[in-house]
């Protein structure tokens, strides 16, 4: 007979990598290598959130989604289609306001939906994320008025402009860590994939405040435009809100993960 124990205690094996005692699995849980791949030290050919995808594969679900089920994931890769199509149909309609709003807010609003979904922080999912992505939101309002007061329209490039947008750039990667940083210190997100929720969150809330107030002259404008919005009006939109925002999250996510892992 077993032991009841016995029953209770996990299988354990060694890590031919790291050589620590770890659980049976797929991969170790001290350094993250491929337990039966014997060149599975550097693990670059599966992403553990999604072990059929390569870890340079760019896949915005499992990136910002890796709590995600696999079997859930195709609903929100759905989700996010039906955005982009919104997106453009209220541009097309010439509907330029509602357009760019639903561009900043509907990569935020499926992300909440993906941490309620997931359950990851037990019912703790707008005191905790809610704050962070306060918090970007917050200083992305104090972003725009620091750029607006030192950056000028011109047509010409100079050393300075190169310069001030270099500073204006590593200004606003700061502030989206400055929300998870003040997590860093709580004991009970003290997970790799803690940093890498928070830093996305922060950074949405952050790049979704910064497209309404840089778009601020369009969402005081007449519901309906004048004329019909062009092909490049839309691809500002989406390059501003929907493509900042993913360009925002994945670096905010990966720093604050590295950081949460050190």
């Amino acid at each position: 007979m077993t032991d009841a124990g016995d029953a209770l205690t996990p299988h354990l094996e060694t890590c031919q990598h790291c050589g620590e005692l770890v659980p049976v699995g797929t991969f170790c849980g001290s350094c993250g290598a491929h337990l039966v791949e014997v060149d599975g030290r550097q693990r670059t050919f599966a992403y553990a959130a999604a072990p059929h995808e390569s870890v340079h594969r760019p896949a915005v679900v499992s990136t910002l989604f890796p709590h995600l089920p696999h079997r859930h994931a195709h609903a929100f890769g759905h989700a996010l289609a039906v955005g982009l199509v919104a997106v453009i149909t209220l541009a097309a309609l010439r509907l330029p306001a509602p357009a760019t709003i639903a561009a900043a807010v509907f990569l935020p609003v499926i992300y909440l939906l993906y941490l309620y979904e997931v359950d990851a922080y037990e019912g703790q999912v707008f005191p905790v994320v809610g704050a962070t992505f306060v918090v970007g939101g917050a200083l992305g309002w104090g972003y725009v008025a620091v750029t607006s007061a030192v950056s000028t329209p011109s047509f010409s490039v100079t050393t300075t402009m190169v310069v001030t947008a270099a500073v204006l750039a590593l200004l606003a990667q700061a502030m989206m860590l400055a929300g998870p940083l003040l997590l860093l210190p709580l004991r009970r997100f003290d997970e790799a994939l803690d940093g890498l929720s928070f830093g996305v969150a922060s950074a949405l809330g952050f790049t979704a405040i910064v497209v309404v107030a840089g778009y601020w002259q369009v969402l005081s404008a007449p519901l309906v435009g004048a004329s019909a919005v062009t092909g490049d009006d839309i691809m500002r939109i989406l390059r501003a809100a929907v493509l900042g925002s993913l360009v925002n999250a994945t670096s905010s996510g990966l720093i604050a993960s590295s950081i949460w892992v050190r």
